[in-house]
């Protein structure tokens, strides 16, 4: 049994915090940052979705929790703003070859080649000062929690949460179209609409369950990556990886870069394979949806 197994029973429920600021507030937040006071938490610009995520090696995001609809669990207002480092730049040429070793000559003509003159001009600070801004990229923010729980539940008009931050035109609507999409059932684009929310109605029981075990390995998943990262488990170089090629098996991974390092990691099936198990309970739960579904649809076809 993997020593992380426990982790399986520990659920982290990640909270936003009480209370939050006015708008006119988030305005002067923006103007002490801008006068060179660093307020908030340093995040990656990640790019949402895919296996890669894009960093913004000076950015700041402040993020304010917004109630002016009401209490919501993943409400957020963002304003990126420059930001100068406060700790002075390694020496990138020297970084390289201390990071490299005596594998150096080899490296830099492997991953960088003709490359490597204007890239070696590029600012790289100490990881001390990076980590944390890596760590951000890894962890599932209210985007990336949006889009894996899609790619998870395969049913349009399922969303993680009620207040939807990246709206998808393809799956935010329950409708023949979508639906068929979605679960690769063409036979419903020939539905009406109304068969298609009887159809939702008969299938509630198998899509909640979806969403329960989907959440879970959410909350697991980000707990995982946090140990991963803290553990070891992640590979880091000054500019370039040697390689950012996904491992067969990964349940999890995505490639980072901010401060002139990138960074890649992966939650395997063989470290955590609770997460594994999970993940393959999920995309059995939406087999078994399928044939109930298509067993409707076809029902309905006999009865036309």
């Amino acid at each position: 049994m993997s020593t992380l197994e426990p982790m399986k029973n520990k659920m982290i429920a990640r909270k936003s915090p009480q209370g939050g600021a006015h708008l006119p507030q988030l305005a002067i937040l923006t103007l002490f940052v801008v006068m060179g006071v660093v307020v908030g938490r340093t995040a990656l610009g990640s790019r949402l979705g895919g296996d890669q995520s894009g960093v913004s090696p000076s950015s700041v995001t402040i993020k304010v929790p917004d109630h002016s609809q009401g209490s919501r669990t993943h409400d957020r207002v963002a304003v990126e703003v420059a930001n100068a480092p406060s700790v002075a730049p390694l020496d990138t040429l020297a970084a390289l070859e201390g990071h490299w070793g005596a594998d150096w000559p080899q490296v830099k003509t492997e991953i960088f080649g003709e490359d490597f003159e204007q890239e070696v001009q590029s600012v790289v600070m100490p990881w001390e000062q990076s980590s944390e801004m890596h760590l951000s990229g890894y962890l599932l923010d209210t985007g990336h929690q949006e889009l894996l729980y899609r790619r998870l539940m395969k049913w349009p008009g399922r969303e993680f949460s009620t207040h939807v931050l990246i709206v998808d035109a393809g799956y935010s609507e329950l409708n023949a179209q979508n639906l068929a999409n979605c679960t690769g059932t063409a036979a419903l684009r020939d539905m009406p609409n109304s068969v298609i929310q009887q159809f939702d109605l008969d299938l509630n029981d198998v899509n909640d369950h979806l969403d329960s075990r989907i959440r879970e390995f959410m909350d697991l998943l980000d707990r995982a990556i946090e140990v991963e990262f803290n553990s070891g488990g992640l590979a880091k170089a000054p500019l370039r990886l040697r390689s950012s090629k996904p491992s067969l098996g990964a349940v999890f991974g995505r490639t980072v870069r901010g401060n002139g390092w990138q960074s890649r990691l992966e939650i395997t099936g063989e470290r955590y394979p609770y997460l594994a198990d999970l993940h393959k309970e999920i995309s059995s739960l939406r087999d078994a949806r399928k044939v109930r579904l298509k067993g409707l649809v076809a029902s309905q076809i006999s009865e036309s």
